[in-house]
């Protein structure tokens, strides 16, 4: 899988599209809105009342997404709903993917990002997101190891890549994915590979992340 599309932000919690019902209170005594209320008529008209949730415009879709991930860019061009799921085609941060939700309570939530044959979590694209910035400080450290010694590490792994500590690599930082899983270095000649087995934990699956000279590519 190609996460390319994933950029390092702050996370925030996702929004809520609340419905509101008619309340005869929002009417003046000659049946003319009242300008205090007609924002609030606004968004009963766009959220639904009556007890039903009404769905979200390809707009209001984007909105929900940016807010699990706000640095993110996306474009929805059309929305499909069934009862209490919805799915968005979507271009994200220049990748198509689709966009999941599911209807809990009263609240459309972004369940899952699929991409091909794997389908992610926001919790898990995070994690994903967290793993690519240990691999591309690692990634800076190889580079700085390798213009020191003329060359990467030899051996494989964790072996290997504790040759980049103390001096080029912080003694603290991790030599881990977000799973807590070790990641696996190879040279290969002039060329070395940094791995994560990714959420699923199993190598050589779709949603492996892959770093090949400082660059991401798609998972085996």
């Amino acid at each position: 899988m190609s996460f390319r599309f994933l950029r390092f932000d702050s996370v925030s919690r996702l929004s809520r599209l609340d419905c509101l019902c008619a309340d005869p209170l929002l009417s003046s005594a000659d049946g003319a809105v009242s300008r205090l209320w007609s924002p609030l008529l606004v968004l009963l008209l766009t959220v639904g009342c009556a007890g039903e949730v009404s769905t979200p415009t390809p707009d209001e879709t984007e909105a929900l997404a940016r807010a699990a991930f706000p640095q993110s860019e996306v474009r929805v061009n059309e929305v499909t709903r069934t009862t209490d799921r919805m799915v968005a085609p979507a271009e994200f941060n220049g990748v198509e993917v689709e966009l999941r939700f599911r209807l809990v309570g009263r609240s459309w939530e972004l369940e899952s990002v699929e991409q091909g044959d794997v389908e992610l979590t926001p919790d898990e694209l995070r994690a994903v997101g967290e793993t690519m910035q240990v691999m591309q400080a690692i990634s800076g450290a190889l580079a700085s190891y390798r213009d020191a010694t003329g060359d990467y590490p030899l051996l494989d792994d964790q072996v290997g890549l504790r040759e980049l500590v103390p001096d080029h690599y912080a003694a603290d930082a991790s030599l881990n994915d977000r799973w807590d899983v070790p990641l696996r270095y190879r040279r290969q000649g002039s060329d070395y590979t940094l791995t994560s087995a990714g959420p699923d934990g199993l190598p050589s699956t779709q949603d492996d992340i892959v770093l090949v000279n400082s660059r991401f590519e798609n998972g085996q």
